[in-house]
């Protein structure tokens, strides 16, 4: 554990991983699909209290509105990258761990008609998609 910590500077472009709620239309309000998005947004600012978090700024599409996320930065673990591919890599090891812990409710028969979860974020771990530099990286996205 611990190790440096990379704060880029303030206008740099980054790619980082959160997690996304949403519901189909004629969902139930109990219903809600749940998944890892990986989004591409600039560093802001940073805020310093006891720990470090960046403010970034970004879109969930192409033409929405601009929206603001802050993440705590981790000397333990990364949360933003300079690449695409290396928050897919994240964003797969969170959809795992999320389904270590939850997958039981499928398998079980709980919750049959829960949908697998999507994983727009699977293109960026292709060699030729490992750099893509536009859009928000959600360009597959179909959230309602």
């Amino acid at each position: 554990m611990g190790g440096r910590i990379w704060k880029p500077p303030v206008g740099t472009t980054v790619w980082f991983v959160t997690e996304h709620f949403w519901r189909r239309p004629g969902a139930t309000a109990w219903q809600p699909e749940y998944e890892f998005m990986v989004f591409k947004g600039t560093v802001r600012r940073y805020y310093t209290i006891n720990w470090t978090d960046v403010c970034i700024q970004y879109r969930e599409s192409e033409n929405g509105p601009i929206e603001l996320i802050e993440i705590r930065l981790s000397a333990d673990k990364q949360k933003i990258f300079d690449n695409p591919r290396d928050a897919a890599l994240l964003a797969r090891e969170m959809t795992e761990e999320y389904l270590r812990h939850w997958g039981w409710l499928w398998t079980s028969g709980l919750w049959p008609d829960m949908p697998p979860m999507p994983r727009r974020w699977e293109h960026y771990l292709s060699a030729e998609n490992s750099t893509r530099e536009e859009g928000n990286g959600n360009e597959q996205a179909d959230v309602v």
